[in-house]
């Protein structure tokens, strides 16, 4: 649950380095962030559930989930971050509105890649 303060701070961040304000949009669009960095969460700990229930130690039950949820947590947000690509560029109708919608999740989701 720690990933949620740091998606907020990489989407507001987004927001400020590309000079979009803090709008109407770009605050719904931290409900569906939320959604995908619980969604990670929810991954990670059923493995270490799952590793804790055949009696392996915590130290290895979280190294062993992590080493075998990681590529679908990062996956999951790397697809999310590519898919809002053209959003976040497009310029046409209608992309006053998106594009703030696809800063948000773009800035979040990348700092949490690393």
């Amino acid at each position: 649950m720690l990933n949620v303060p740091f998606a907020i701070i990489g989407g507001i961040t987004a927001l400020h380095i590309t000079g979009y304000e803090f709008q109407y949009f770009g605050r719904n669009r931290f409900i569906a962030l939320f959604g995908i960095c619980i969604q990670n969460n929810v991954i990670l700990l059923s493995r270490f559930k799952k590793n804790l229930h055949e009696r392996i130690h915590l130290d290895d039950a979280i190294r062993q989930g992590v080493i075998a949820r990681i590529r679908p947590v990062v996956m999951t947000a790397l697809m999310a971050a590519i898919g809002l690509m053209p959003a976040a560029t497009s310029t046409g109708i209608g992309s006053e509105t998106s594009r703030p919608l696809a800063i948000v999740v773009i800035g979040a989701l990348l700092p949490l890649l690393y």
